[in-house]
């Protein structure tokens, strides 16, 4: 977390991101070795497939993570002798993908305990044998795991959007500018109206993010069992 947040303050980019990505690419050069020994012609159109599915998912990702829903904003004249300023027309973008990465490094920090304690409590006896079995029963179970990790990062998405955009304060934030929203009176009822988007956002797509999300960070999950 630090090593990324040094990344970000020195405006090279998100930080945490170029480390999960550098983490997939140092496995690259294995994988193609992989490929390269286990390479079956007959498998050629699985391959195709493969690599189709991979551009779908990784175009469904982008468009996500750079969707947004504008909430228009109309700034209030004022005059001031004979200059008169504002009046201008704008919009709030609202990300769809308002956490990004964070909920599965989250879910994924969470995740990796019962491995960890399972390793540590292996060569136990007793009761803590049976607590070590069962750990490390749930990591190899693929599709527990699965779930788990899906319902994880759902709730931490939730948990961050909730925590890093607040309504509240952005609609204190226009009204003390003189904007507002057409039709939207200043103040609880420009908080109501954001909350109302937010949510609906929330709802209608943000299961979509989260699915593209935990395919690919699941499928480097299976890869690297294997």
């Amino acid at each position: 977390m630090w090593i990324g947040e040094l990344i970000s303050e020195f405006g090279i980019g998100n930080g945490i991101s170029f480390i999960i990505f550098a983490g997939i690419v140092a496995n690259v050069p294995t994988r193609i070795s992989q490929f390269i020994f286990t390479f079956d012609v007959a498998s050629i159109p699985l391959y195709i497939l493969f690599l189709a599915i991979g551009i779908l998912i990784i175009a469904g990702v982008v468009i996500i993570t750079e969707a947004e829903r504008p909430i228009p904003v109309t700034y209030a004249k004022q005059v001031r002798g004979d200059h008169i300023s504002g009046g201008t027309q704008t919009y709030l973008p609202i990300r769809v993908n308002q956490a990004g990465v964070m909920p599965i490094i989250f879910a994924l920090s969470i995740l990796l305990f019962p491995q960890l304690a399972g390793n540590f409590l292996a060569s136990s006896t007793g009761i803590l044998k049976s607590i070590s079995d069962g750990l490390l029963w749930f990591v190899q179970n693929t599709w527990l795991y699965a779930f788990v990790y899906f319902l994880f990062v759902f709730l931490f998405t939730y948990f961050y959007t909730a925590v890093t955009f607040d309504p509240d304060q952005i609609a204190e934030n226009l009204q003390k500018n003189g904007a507002f929203v057409p039709g939207i009176r200043p103040g609880q009822a420009t908080r109501e109206y954001i909350t109302k988007i937010l949510n609906r956002i929330r709802s209608e797509e943000h299961t979509s993010e989260l699915q593209s999300h935990s395919f690919n960070s699941y499928a480097v999950f299976c890869l690297k069992k294997k």
